[in-house]
C-alpha cells in the first residue's frame, strides 16, 4: 500500500516536470527508502520511457563525490 501512494507521487512528479524520453541516474543507499523510489521508477520507467541507471552511495563516495 506504501508502495502505491509512492508510485502516485513519483508519476506526478515525473508528469509536473515533464520528466519524460529522458535519462535518468539514481544514487540510492540500499535502504527501504531509497530501494521503493528504485523499484517504483523501474515499474514506470516503460510508460514515461526512461533509461535509469543506478549507483550505490558506497560507489559515489569513493569516486571522491560529497
Amino acid at each position: 500500500m506504501e508502495t502505491d501512494i509512492v508510485k502516485i507521487n513519483v508519476t506526478d512528479f515525473l508528469n509536473k516536470y515533464s520528466i519524460c524520453d529522458k535519462k535518468v541516474l539514481i544514487a540510492f543507499s540500499g535502504g527501504n527508502d531509497s530501494m521503493c523510489l528504485l523499484s517504483v521508477l523501474l515499474e514506470l520507467r516503460q510508460g514515461f520511457n526512461l533509461d535509469i541507471a543506478a549507483i550505490h552511495e558506497d560507489i559515489i563516495a569513493l569516486m571522491g563525490f560529497h
